[in-house]
This record gives C-alpha cells, structure tokens and sequence, in this order.
C-alpha cells in the first residue's frame, strides 16, 4: 500500500495508518482529571527515567519529549523549554502538545516545568509478527455478505445488545462523531472503509508523525532537483514529467524497516539483479509520483496527492490472485 504525505524539505513513502490526535485527546483528558490542577508536573515517570539513562550510557547528548501542557499553558511551555536550550520540533498550541528535543541533563528539569502536565520520552514499540504461525487453520465458514443480518455469528453484536439497539434506534450509529485512531495500518481500499451509513468517506484523513529529520525512519525520502522530461541519477535514466521537480529514491532493503511486510514491500522476493529501490518524483507542491514498477518511467504513473484530497491508494508490486495474501506480488 502506498501513501504519499508531502514535506518541506522531503516526500514521505507512508505505509503506516497513524492518527496523532487520538493520542492527544487522550493526553487532553488526562488534564481534567489528573489531582493536579495547577503548578508544576510531577517530572518523569520510573520508565522514561529508566529510557533517560540508557540514553546517557549510550553517551547521546539529547532526547525527544513528548509534551502534553494544561489548558492555556502551551506559549509558557515552549518558553521554559527554550529557556532550557530546546528545540522546539513541533506544537500544536490548541491541543497543548509539544514535541522538543531536549538536552539530556535538561530532561528532568523539562518534564517539571511550571504548565506542564505530562512529559514522555518518546521511544520505538516494536510490534509483535502478526503471522499466526504454529496456529492450526480456522474452521471454514461462509464469508459476510450483504444478507448478513445484524444479529450475526460474526460479531457479538447481540449478546451486547448492539443489534437491538440499532434496530430501535437507526440514526444512533455514529453519524457526526469524528473517530481518531493510532494504528499501524490498515487497507484504506478495503470496501468494509469506503462510506459511512450516510454515504460520506469512513477514513477522512491518514497522518503519519515520525519525524523525517530525528527519528531515523527511512520512509521518509530526500530530494534533489532535477528537470523532466528526461534526467538520470545514481547512473539510471529517468522518464518523468516536464518542468522543475525534485527526485530521491525508497530503498525497501534498508535495515530500519520492519514489521509483517519486512524488507520486501512489493514481496517479490528480492531476486537477484533487483535493486529494491523505487524512484519517488515530486512537483515541489502537492503531487508525487512513485515508480512502484521499477520501470524507471513515471509518465506511466498515476499523480498522487494527500489522501483527504482524493483518497489516492496504490500497491507496492502486482498482486497475485492465485495466494491468499492480498498484495502478493506475482512471481517474476
């Protein structure tokens, strides 16, 4: 699955699902109902303690916080972090979030500032595989369909009362309630996303919050300025659009990268002679193009812009309807 978030100074390959917001209306709720009301935060907690000196034994010289400020208090917090020598990478003064790199022997002075009502180190959860490898095959059973009633073995909708409920109740299904969710990833183009009851766009938005120059995240691609309609880098001949545009490439083959599809985005298996590098093409505004064939020829690929704009999704490699795995590439 491709996604392409546009940067300042970068293009961003995304095959993360992430909504920042749900974590900081969470931080948000915590303000009302934490004992302290006012005055200084209670500084770190025994684990981010515990991050804060295996980042000083592994001798770096700072760390990233993760700032939830009171009600009103955010311009005071980047103030005081400031005053401290911080960087200010990002905030977002309506929520009261703050995201700064801090000196590590400033952290603890950091995290006690006066407005500050929570303060983590940010870190990187690894994932469990979600293979269930060793698990015995389910028991076949008839997909859903369109028939399926709400009353259904699929769900426990009904031991919850959740199908009596809207059957009484049809217009209490959640129409104008906005929903953020931190997650990993989903199929954006999976039918069960597509509308709402009411017809409108299920996923509005899809964000991801790594930090392109900090958090080491390799999805994140750097550009160059090259000139279409025809340019070459790193010794390949490109065909692309004509005008000003900014080139760099995704290396699905760096070290960083993880999680179910691994090293292998397009799950060709890596073959010999294959370089595993995709070129990423950037208008400088609002469109990328990314060579998701290898082709090394972008005028044969769709624009794309961000995914609130037109919903746009695209696959990494050529599905292969023969294997149970959607998004398989099929075999070279």
């Amino acid at each position: 699955m491709l996604h392409a978030l546009l940067h300042a100074r970068s293009v961003r390959i995304s095959v993360l699902f992430a909504f920042v917001a749900a974590l900081l209306l969470a931080l948000a709720a915590a303000q009302s109902a934490s004992p302290q009301a006012a005055g200084q935060a209670s500084g770190l907690g025994r684990h981010d303690r515990e991050l804060l000196a295996e980042a000083r034994a592994a001798g770096k010289s700072t760390v990233t916080l993760l700032i939830a400020a009171r009600p009103g208090a955010g311009s005071d917090v980047v103030r005081g972090l400031q005053g401290l020598g911080a960087r200010i990478d990002y905030r977002d003064d309506a929520l009261g979030y703050v995201r700064a790199q801090v000196a590590v022997d400033s952290a603890e002075r950091a995290a006690k500032l006066s407005g500050v009502q929570t303060a983590d180190l940010d870190e990187i959860v690894p994932l469990d595989d979600p293979r269930p490898t060793g698990q015995a095959n389910p028991t076949p059973f008839p997909a859903p369909n369109a028939s399926t009633p709400r009353d259904n073995p699929y769900m426990p909708i009904a031991d919850t009362g959740a199908a009596a409920f809207i059957h009484s109740n049809p217009t209490r299904d959640g129409r104008g309630v906005t929903v953020g969710v931190l997650d990993t990833g989903v199929a954006l183009d999976h039918p069960a996303l597509a509308t709402t009851t009411t017809g409108a766009p299920k996923v509005v938005d899809w964000v991801t919050y790594t930090d392109p120059l900090t958090d080491g995240d390799p999805t994140w691609v750097a550009t160059n300025a090259v000139t279409g309609p025809a340019f070459s880098a790193g010794g390949v001949a490109y065909t692309a659009p004509a005008g000003a545009l900014r080139f760099g490439t995704f290396d699905e083959r760096d070290a960083r990268l993880g999680g179910e599809v691994g090293r292998d985005v397009n799950r060709d298996g890596n073959p010999a002679g294959s370089s595993g590098k995709f070129g990423v093409l950037w208008d400088g505004a609002s469109t990328v193009w990314v060579d998701v064939d290898q082709d090394h020829d972008f005028t044969d690929e769709p624009a794309m812009t961000d995914y609130k704009v037109n919903r746009d999704v695209r696959y990494f490699g050529t599905d292969n309807p023969a294997t149970a795995v959607a998004g398989l590439s099929v075999p070279k």
